[in-house]
């Protein structure tokens, strides 16, 4: 998705849920990529975004782990576009 998405910065949020439906969260992370090997080289937590970015983007990783009515610990990666959008990118139990 790197190659069709104009975005400004890759961010990472990790949800917990469990059997009950609690839902618990980390703060947004900001990963930080190697462009020539294509790996996370440094995770700024928290990431270097507004706020109402921060409560977007804990929104959509735990409403994605709900619709798919995830149990356990997952990793939602998600793209802040160039023009504020917040969009998913992977999500890795």
């Amino acid at each position: 998705m790197e190659e069709f998405v104009d975005y400004e910065k890759e961010l990472a949020v990790i949800v917990a849920r469990s059997t009950e439906g609690e839902v618990k969260c980390y703060p947004v992370v900001e990963m930080v990529f190697d462009e020539r090997a294509n790996i996370c080289d440094m995770v700024i937590a928290p990431a270097r975004i507004e706020k109402e970015i921060e409560k977007q983007t804990k929104e959509i990783a735990i409403k994605s782990i709900e619709v798919l009515n995830g149990i356990g610990v997952f990793g939602v990666e998600m793209f802040l576009t160039k023009n504020g959008n917040v969009l998913v990118n992977e999500i890795a139990p």
